[in-house]
């Protein structure tokens, strides 16, 4: 077993078969009870997106109350070549209208949840703390986020891929998410005051 990564609930690893497994660990903390209804909960959810969002994460081979089996992509993460390519930032403005249109929001949307495959195709990767919503405030917290990621990361070439993403972030009530991208930017900034 080959550990890829080790997150807040969950560890990745490549099987003997060549595919990804994402594993919900168990805390100590919680009650064991409630342990297992956040897991299996949680599972069940990312399963559930990543089989509607199947055009642009990687492929569910199977899952259980714990872990989900899906395909292992190869490539490179875009945090790691976004400074030399910010154009790539179209495609992510494409797939983000895409999932925003189906109504799911990704929670955690950063350059170091998207990948770019051996073949240039963007997937995005960790939906663990995604959910289906129609609210414009949840859907302008994902552009926040990953406006967040570029300015933070990258910001050599942020007003670069930003508008290479919101020329091709182009969801049918993106005026409305725009509008709630700034209201929530503000509230930000009035915080820091």
């Amino acid at each position: 077993m080959k550990i890829i990564g080790r997150g807040a609930e969950a560890i990745t690893y490549v099987n003997e078969q060549g595919f990804l497994v994402k594993k919900r660990e168990s805390k100590k903390y919680r009650l064991k009870i409630l342990d297992d209804k956040i897991i299996k909960t949680r599972t069940k959810k990312e399963v559930k997106l990543l089989k509607k969002l199947e055009k642009h994460t990687p492929k569910v081979i199977t899952s259980n109350e714990t872990e989900i089996v899906m395909e292992y992509l190869s490539g490179v993460l875009l945090k790691e070549i976004i400074d030399k390519e910010p154009e790539l930032c179209k495609e992510v403005g494409k797939i983000i209208s895409y999932m925003h249109d189906t109504n799911i929001v990704h929670g955690d949307l950063t350059t170091s949840n998207i990948i770019k495959k051996n073949n240039d195709e963007l997937k995005l990767i960790d939906l663990g703390l995604g959910k289906v919503s129609k609210r414009y405030e949840d859907k302008a917290v994902d552009l926040h986020l990953f406006k967040e990621s570029l300015i933070s990361k990258h910001h050599k070439i942020f007003n670069k891929a930003w508008t290479f993403f919101i020329e091709n972030y182009n969801p049918e009530e993106k005026d409305k998410i725009i509008t709630r991208l700034n209201e929530v930017e503000l509230r930000g900034r009035n915080k820091k005051k």
